[in-house]
Parts: structure tokens; sequence; C-alpha cells
């Protein structure tokens, strides 16, 4: 396991359980919570796509666009899954 990898793992798994459990704590605002997932999620993003790109040998721009397509699904997936705790609050209500 290379230190990129490692670091795309952790932050990514740190970002998962700060956006699941920050909405619950008395002393995080929402623009915290946000900014500190997306915080999470670019430095994952970073970890994951220069390690592709080490593997794999590619120039910067391919680096670049996987990197873009990362947060894409990044973002999609996290949206996915504040959709799907909104949608189950929602029926509790």
């Amino acid at each position: 396991m290379s230190y990129w990898l490692l670091i795309g793992l952790a932050s990514l798994i740190t970002a998962l359980i700060y956006f699941l459990l920050s909405p619950n704590l008395q002393d995080v605002n929402e623009w915290l919570w946000v900014g500190g997932t997306a915080g999470l999620l670019l430095s994952s993003v970073i970890g994951f796509s220069t390690h592709l790109g080490q593997k794999h040998h590619w120039t910067y721009r391919q680096r670049f666009v996987v990197g873009i397509g990362q947060i894409v699904a990044f973002a999609l997936s996290f949206s996915l899954i504040l959709w799907w705790i909104v949608a189950v609050n929602m029926n509790h209500i």
C-alpha cells in the first residue's frame, strides 16, 4: 500500500464518518460541516489520483481528469447519502 493510497483511504473514511456524525454534534454549524467534508474529500481525491497516476505513469493532465471524475463521483455519492438521510428523517416526522 503506497503512501498516497493510504492518504486517500484515510481521508475518505474520515470524511464519511464526519459527514454522518457532525449534524448530531452541538457545536458544529452547517458551514463547518460542509467545509470539513469537502476538504476531506479533496484530500482523498488528491491521494487517490496521485496514487493512480504514479502507478500507471500518467501525465498530469490525465491525473487531473481522473481527479475531476472522482470529485464528481464523491459529490454524487455524498448527495445520495444526504438525500437518503433526509428522506428517512422525513418519514419519521
